[in-house]
């Protein structure tokens, strides 16, 4: 009997499950860092907020366009021509 090969959704949904586990893992330490240095509960969201946009915006911006947007910045080929 041939065994079946997963879909790509369910390598999505297991990718998905991984990735939110690693994320609630951080996000608990980096709580636990911020309440062991002492500070107020606004401040240890600000905190949480902060990394979850960092982490966002790492997702989801085009670095690519972003470093040819940038003026002096040229992305240098490593091949010869």
């Amino acid at each position: 009997m041939a065994k079946e090969t997963p879909s790509a959704s369910t390598n999505w949904s297991s990718w998905l499950r991984n990735t939110a586990a690693i994320a609630a893992l951080f996000l608990s330490q980096l709580d636990q860092f911020v309440l062991a240095l002492g500070v107020t509960y606004a401040t240890r969201t600000l905190v949480q907020a902060a990394a979850l946009a960092a982490g966002v915006a790492l997702y989801t911006v085009n670095w690519s366009s972003l470093a040819r947007r940038l003026p002096g910045r040229r992305l240098v080929s490593v091949t010869s021509t």
